[in-house]
């Protein structure tokens, strides 16, 4: 009885790993072969990439901190943060 529950425990342990293993190659083929295609294939997107590097262009960065609302959302939410602190340790100072 106990050499069944360890051969099952083992070959559900060798499952687990094994779909572990399927997904992390699933997941690196699609980053670094199924993503970089239309880089290749596509003229446009090839052209943006290359200008983007020719400019050393962070396309992640130029959608999130070149834009002046990003900045004024970013401060809000910093005061946002401030005052509410603020206001927690006023409570705590009033008990």
């Amino acid at each position: 009885m106990q050499e069944h529950i360890i051969t099952q425990y083992g070959n559900d342990l060798t499952r687990r790993w094994l779909k572990l293993v399927l997904a992390l190659s699933a997941f690196l083929l699609f980053i670094f072969v199924i993503i970089p295609l239309p880089i290749k294939y596509i003229p446009a997107v090839k052209h943006y990439v290359e200008t983007a590097r020719e400019n050393n262009i962070s396309p992640g960065a130029l959608y999130y901190t070149d834009v002046p609302v990003s900045g004024a959302a970013e401060s809000n939410s910093r005061n946002t943060v401030r005052f509410y602190y603020n206001m927690q340790m006023a409570d705590k100072k009033a008990d």
